[in-house]
């Protein structure tokens, strides 16, 4: 009697309603979001400057949660991204 193959995960399918992808047990798989603090020390700023961004409308987008602000990390990483400087270096 051979052994029996190891079982292959198979990629989490999306929902055919949602662009949210799914788990294996059928669970929608979120983004986990960052906090003001957690933006802070990623980027290296005060909550002041942040919070002065989001009134200008010059920093990343954020999501407002009840009295709190919450930032996407792709959001971030999107914004960051349009932030590169263009000039070529000398």
């Amino acid at each position: 009697m051979s052994p029996t193959p190891a079982a292959v995960p198979s990629p989490a399918p999306s929902s055919p309603r949602s662009s949210v992808p799914i788990d294996r047990t059928g669970a929608p798989m979120f983004e986990p979001l960052l906090t003001i603090d957690d933006l802070a020390l990623w980027l290296g700023k005060p909550r002041g400057t942040l919070y002065q961004w989001r009134t200008r409308g010059l920093g990343p987008r954020a999501i407002k949660v009840g009295n709190d602000l919450r930032y996407q990390r792709s959001e971030v990483e999107a914004w960051l991204a349009s932030q590169l400087d263009t000039r070529e270096s000398a």
